[in-house]
């Protein structure tokens, strides 16, 4: 059985442009930390251990750098930003009716 190792003489050079340049947020400062703003709550959901947490859209940010905080955090840190009537409005709820009869099997006579 052979196993995967290749000499580096196998090895080809890359050929292509390497754009090694990454465009910088504004809301990074001198001291290199982010500083941005909630924008909406996009979705809640519950950890294990019965914790909400809120996925938020950061304001001149793209969606794809929304994250899922603590929702006692985000109202700690940004208490001017109203989570109360969105975490509501967007909780889930049970839609099903409930089950009122179980099936219970009779027992076998001998």
């Amino acid at each position: 059985r052979l196993h995967p190792v290749f000499h580096v003489s196998q090895l080809k050079r890359a050929i292509g442009i390497a754009n090694s340049s990454w465009e910088i947020p504004q809301q990074l400062t001198a001291e290199l930390t982010l500083e941005v703003e909630p924008e909406m709550v996009t979705a809640v959901r519950k950890t294990p251990t019965g914790q909400a947490e809120v996925l938020i859209t950061w304001k001149d940010m793209p969606p794809s750098e929304a994250t899922w905080e603590s929702f006692d955090k985000i109202q700690q840190q940004f208490p001017a930003f109203h989570l109360e009537d969105k975490v509501l409005s967007l909780g889930g709820s049970n839609d099903r009716p409930p089950i009122r009869f179980t099936y219970v099997r009779r027992s076998r006579r001998s």
